[in-house]
């Protein structure tokens, strides 16, 4: 007969801690024992952190199949168990003493039990936070583990014993010295095998599952194990830190010239990339900082990590982010798409702001999902026409501040009808798009041009060449404005009260024409420099504050770049992915998403600091996503609304 669950009492938290019993070969069946007791009781436990699918790659197929299980016997009584769980039995088995508890999720939670479930996830953060330990599984050894954890162990060790100097960014005068620290780590050819095992290692399932960031981030203390090696995260990440000064120091020695190094570690800083984010996150967790910081936050720290179930992700943040409430509650029971709009609609209401749909992406992927509702689960790269100042603060709602302001302090407006699936703003139309240009599907990290030190991902010159040329054709050479002059040359109606349209008569068939001087009547600016504006969005991204600024002109971009070593060419292709080139109705030309096409709606939105590019539908709008119209991105048309002149009516978005 195989094992039932007594249920848990109401009163308080209690929690199920397994004990693992002895056994004298690895072979043997494997038997555990679970006791019930209050979390308030403060017992004594470790938890295990793992993944319930393939550790790895290279693992078998059965690792991935939710029906190939192993049996445990659970208090004489037979139990089914994922492969990977039942690997981490018997290993905590074979290196832990028998007397240790423990907390793992799939045996202490009846997972068949959905309110219990339910209650268990929602009192995960705390789970975590009053265990001794949490113990983070990688999954079995291979091959190249064991060679992996020796070269954390050594490679920690090597960083604590560093001067201080060479611990943070090392300085032009130490580069000789740390170029030195190099030459020992890669002597032969041969010095390359523990590196590649490092990466191996790293690149394992459990960095990239979604609860992850809770386990850890609540966690007193954090060990890493595969097999009977571990070593703290102190170690893994004192190894990080090494991984990223190897790559800066790689790229700055002249006479380093070894290309596999360069790319063993280069792609080392590429897979531990997350780890940064990890150790700030837990420093806000220990800090209490997280709490409270908004929920929005919490699911964006998510949004790159793996969950085979997506309502994972927002359970997860919701412990991260300590919130509670009947509208963000766990229950697995909900549609997901029901808990996607729940997510959106809280961020708003909370945040008195639109701040939230900047992680929508046109169309939904999953069905029913309202098109102002961000898909958690979708990793697609963040389409934000900026990034408001204070950065990692800026879904606190006390200290946000916006880069613009179209519709200069009106106050927030959105109201949710329809059980929740319908958002009702106040918005004025300003005219609709006419025009898109042709290449605003690209992804523009493939345009940067390679020379001066920028780091382009194309390898071959042909294709450098190539993103070179597209580069200066779309800036220097307007591409896009010329698009559009011939595209609406063709026009029956030709009028935009905003240019001049005379300014733009030119023969496309002749070579080195170029375009007479218009000016951009809305801001009274040369057209071309109009122009390199909108495709900046009028910003200056500040990587080291990790927010954006307002700049006044191109020149002005140009001059403080310069200080934070950011060209045009990058700055200009980090803020085209995702989007195009368009002109309004009006003559207005605007940065829209991509997926804006002709007849969409530019639509000005009370108390929001974008406006919004809307599709009609025959039961109202849907959301295509927040745009940049140059001219009007401080207030200047909102007195057309304010004076009655452009009236303000409520649209339904679905």
């Amino acid at each position: 007969m195989a094992y039932e669950y007594s249920r848990l009492s109401g009163d308080g938290i209690q929690i199920r801690l397994l004990t693992i019993e002895p056994a004298d070969h690895v072979d043997d069946p494997l038997h555990v024992r679970l006791n019930t007791v209050s979390l308030a009781s403060k017992p004594k436990y470790h938890a295990l952190s793992y993944t319930w699918g393939r550790p790895a790659p290279q693992f078998p197929d059965e690792y991935d199949d939710p029906s190939a299980t192993k049996t445990v016997i659970v208090d004489a009584k037979p139990f089914q168990v994922r492969y990977n769980l039942f690997a981490a039995l018997v290993t905590l088995r074979q290196t832990w003493l028998s007397d240790t508890h423990w907390w793992v999720d799939a045996l202490s939670i009846d997972q068949s039990n959905i309110p219990e479930r339910n209650r268990q996830v929602a009192s995960m953060g705390e789970i975590y936070a009053g265990s001794h330990a949490t113990i983070v599984y990688l999954g079995p050894p291979d091959d190249t583990s064991d060679m992996a954890f020796s070269k954390i162990a050594s490679l920690s060790e090597s960083f604590d014993k560093r001067p201080t100097y060479l611990k943070n960014r090392v300085l032009k005068e130490h580069l000789q010295e740390y170029t030195n620290i190099l030459r020992s780590e890669f002597p032969d050819e041969d010095s390359t095998q523990s590196w590649q095992a490092l990466q191996s290692l790293c690149s394992r399932s459990w960095f990239q599952r979604a609860w992850v960031v809770q386990e850890f981030c609540v966690a007193p203390a954090t060990l890493v194990q595969c097999g009977e090696r571990m070593v703290t995260w102190i170690e893994l990440y004192n190894t990080r830190q090494v991984i990223v000064q190897h790559c800066g120091c790689m790229e700055m020695a002249a006479d380093f010239k070894e290309t596999e190094p360069k790319d063993i570690i280069s792609s080392l800083a590429t897979v531990t990339q997350s780890w940064d984010n990890l150790m700030e996150l837990k420093k806000r967790a220990r800090d209490q900082l997280i709490r409270g910081s908004g929920l929005v936050n919490a699911m964006n720290q998510l949004r790159s990590q793996h969950a085979t179930e997506p309502r994972d992700k927002v359970y997860a943040a919701l412990g991260l982010a300590g919130i509670e409430g009947e509208s963000t509650s766990v229950d697995y029971g909900l549609p997901i798409a029901t808990i996607y709009a729940s997510v959106a609609q809280r961020s708003m209401q909370e945040s008195q702001s639109f701040h939230v749909l900047a992680y929508c992406h046109h169309p939904p992927k999953i069905a029913d999902v309202p098109t102002w509702a961000p898909d958690w689960n979708d990793q697609s790269r963040t389409q934000r026409i900026s990034f408001p100042q204070k950065g990692f603060h800026f879904f606190e709602k006390q200290i946000q501040e916006f880069l613009y302001h179209t519709t200069k302090e009106s106050d927030f407006y959105a109201r949710f009808d329809d059980h929740g699936r319908k958002m009702v703003v106040k918005a004025a139309s300003f005219g609709e798009v006419v025009f898109v240009s042709s290449h605003g599907r690209r992804k523009y990290d493939s345009i940067v041009p390679s020379q001066g030190g920028m780091q382009a991902k194309i390898q071959d010159k042909e294709q450098a060449d190539q993103a070179a040329m597209d580069y200066n054709a779309i800036t220097l050479d307007a591409k896009w404005l010329r698009e559009w002059a011939v595209f609406q040359s063709h026009r029956e109606a030709t009028s935009f009260p905003m240019i001049n349209q005379a300014d733009w008569s030119y023969n496309p068939n002749m070579q080195g024409e170029t375009f007479k001087k218009p000016i951009y009547n809305p801001t009274k600016e040369d057209l071309l420099e109009a122009y390199l504006m909108t495709l900046l969005a009028d910003v200056l991204q500040d990587p080291c504050r990790g927010h954006d600024i307002r700049i006044p002109s191109v020149q002005g971009f140009i001059a403080n770049s310069k200080s934070r070593g950011i060209g045009l060419a990058e700055a200009i292709s980090f803020r085209l992915e995702g989007k195009a080139f368009a002109v309004s109705d009006l003559g207005f030309i605007a940065l829209v998403p991509a997926e804006a096409r002709a007849t969409d709606l530019i639509a000005l939105v009370q108390g929001s600091e974008l406006p919004f590019i809307l599709r009609r539908l025959e039961s109202g709008f849907a959301f295509i996503g927040q745009a940049y119209v140059h001219g009007i991105m401080d207030g200047q048309v909102w007195s057309l609304v304010e004076d009655g002149s452009m009236p303000l009516e409520e649209i339904s978005i679905i």
